[in-house]
């Protein structure tokens, strides 16, 4: 439809179709993704997929403006036309990890039966009482909470709040730079469409660590990460205050600021993907009637791609308006702001409750303090 749209509705529609797709990929994608990859490592992957994520958001504008420029109007969109063919034939070829175990499903009956007498005795006892030890109130809300659909009960967990939070912001930077720095570069240094292009390399290239910041987060957690990130990303935000005229000191200044808010920007995204599968196992194993363990990743990871949908449209809002009615300086003020608010709440829940590990400590030296005695 994009190809070949000749008025307005044609090509609002094609573009509705098209993010709806993308959408659709990108939710499948990772929740396909976190069946093959385990926890512990699930960070590291992530930060591939971000590699991956920053090459095709710099690939495609680069190729297809080179392609308009050099052959036309339709080169463009055959060459999105081979690349959907392959990416078919991938899909196609592709094999779900669930699918797979069933073919080895009778092979390794026999073993896991073994295993499963042997194991049983050991089994960990869950500390605390059950749902019918517990009070009538906690029953009530016990029961409502079942019948709630699983999404609202999913949004009621402010752990996974902070984490779409960042999801959101997280478009709200992307987007509304993509607005408003090619109008300021335009204004302030003269340049073109393919200069003001090229200084988002400054902001994209620095991802190339997602891979090392995904794999500390896996080691250390992701709480001291992405509080890290928010902080770090404000100091380039404020600082781009400092742009405010024509030279070359002003130009290397903003590319580097920019490289530097690419790299701290990396610091939370990562970590807070993992988070939020993280975030959806811990109620997948608190509530294993109510949620599958497919479905709970696939409908997080629907969540996350709707708050990162409606960043993408407030960030543009937000900044464009902002920057014409108060100009730059202000703008980025506001984001910078924006970003340290947003540690409080990162440092609170991310990566579990604070009060509740202060508290596991503590009975943790009680009882060692008990068993002492």
């Amino acid at each position: 439809m994009l190809c070949l749209a000749t008025s307005t509705a044609a090509l609002l529609t094609a573009r509705i179709l098209q993010g709806a797709s993308g959408g659709v990929v990108w939710t499948v994608s990772l929740t396909i993704m976190t069946d093959k990859v385990e926890s512990a490592g699930l960070g590291q992957a992530l930060g591939y997929v971000a590699i991956a994520r920053s090459l095709g958001v710099v690939m495609g504008p680069l190729l297809g403006g080179v392609l308009y420029e050099r052959t036309g109007y339709y080169s463009v969109f055959a060459l999105s036309f081979v690349f959907l063919a392959i990416d078919g034939v991938f899909r196609l070829s592709f094999i779900e990890a669930r699918t797979a175990s069933k073919w080895l499903a009778t092979k390794n009956t026999e073993d896991l039966g073994e295993t499963t007498t042997e194991k049983e005795p050991n089994k960990p006892v869950r500390r605390g009482s059950s749902i019918s030890e517990a009070s009538p109130f906690r029953r009530y809300v016990h029961r409502v909470h079942r019948r709630l659909p699983p999404v609202i009960t999913l949004l009621a967990d402010l752990r996974l709040d902070v984490a779409l939070w960042g999801s959101f912001l997280q478009a709200v930077f992307m987007s509304g730079f993509d607005a408003t720095l090619p109008i300021f570069v335009s204004r302030t240094f003269g340049w073109n469409s393919l200069a003001a292009g090229l200084i988002f390399l400054a902001m994209v290239v620095p991802t190339c660590i997602s891979p090392i910041i995904g794999w500390l987060s896996d080691k250390h957690g992701p709480r001291w990460y992405t509080a890290a990130g928010y902080l770090l990303s404000a100091i380039p935000l404020i600082l781009l205050r400092l742009v405010d005229h024509n030279s070359t000191q002003q130009k290397v200044l903003l590319g580097a600021l920019l490289a530097l808010l690419g790299a701290s920007g990396t610091l939370f995204e990562i970590p807070i993907w993992a988070e939020i599968f993280r975030c959806t196992e811990t109620w997948t194993m608190a509530n294993p009637r109510q949620y599958s363990a497919g479905g709970a990743v696939g409908q997080a990871y629907g969540l996350s791609n709707f708050f990162y949908s409606l960043g993408f449209t407030v960030g543009p809002l937000l900044t464009g308006f902002t920057y014409e009615a108060a100009g730059w300086g202000n703008m980025v003020l506001v984001l910078g702001i924006t970003s340290v608010v947003s540690t409080i709440p990162t440092v609170l829940c991310t990566g579990g409750y604070i009060w509740r590990r202060k508290t596991e400590r503590v009975d943790a030296v009680s009882d060692g303090g008990v068993a002492g005695s």
